[in-house]
């Protein structure tokens, strides 16, 4: 089996999922991963400088406007979004019969305290594999108890 090390851009998205820049960066990535070379340079909304020729075209249903570069071509590509249609609408009423049961509360698994030392990583990545959090202010793992018995760490749960 062939591991691929992450781009430093997923690592970001992982990192922090709303961070825009991450998101764009890592979109980038995969574009190019597929073989399309068109990178969105700047995204406009109406009235914004670049749009004001397009508002007096398009009038309200310009939505918004983008500037696409596309390096292996050597093109700029302007490209607007459009509403083409507009109807009435009107959410369906909500009745008794429609109206889902409250969910019921989630079971919780009780967690239990592991000591696994420092230098023990692949213990580390197999309780965190299992749901096992890090508690620093304690130096412990914890994890479901059921699932630290299914992986034989009984032993290392502090009493």
């Amino acid at each position: 089996m062939q591991v691929h090390r992450l781009d430093p851009c997923f690592r970001a998205v992982f990192r922090c999922p709303t961070n825009p820049a991450a998101l764009s960066c890592a979109i980038n990535f995969l574009q190019k991963a597929r073989g399309e070379t068109m990178h969105v340079r700047t995204v406009r909304k109406p009235g914004d400088p670049g749009t004001l020729k397009l508002v007096e075209k398009y009038g309200d249903r310009l939505v918004n406007v983008r500037y696409r570069d596309d390096p292996v071509k050597r093109k700029r590509y302007k490209t607007v979004e459009l509403i083409v249609a507009e109807e009435d609408w009107q959410p369906p009423a909500e009745t008794s019969d429609e109206i889902a049961p409250p969910a019921p509360e989630p079971r919780t698994t009780p967690r239990v305290p592991l000591r696994i030392q420092y230098f023990e990583k692949d213990l580390q990545q197999q309780v965190k594999a299992i749901g096992g959090i890090w508690h620093a202010g304690e130096k412990l793992w914890y994890a479901p108890e059921a699932h630290v018995q299914r992986i034989g760490l009984e032993n290392r749960i502090v009493r």
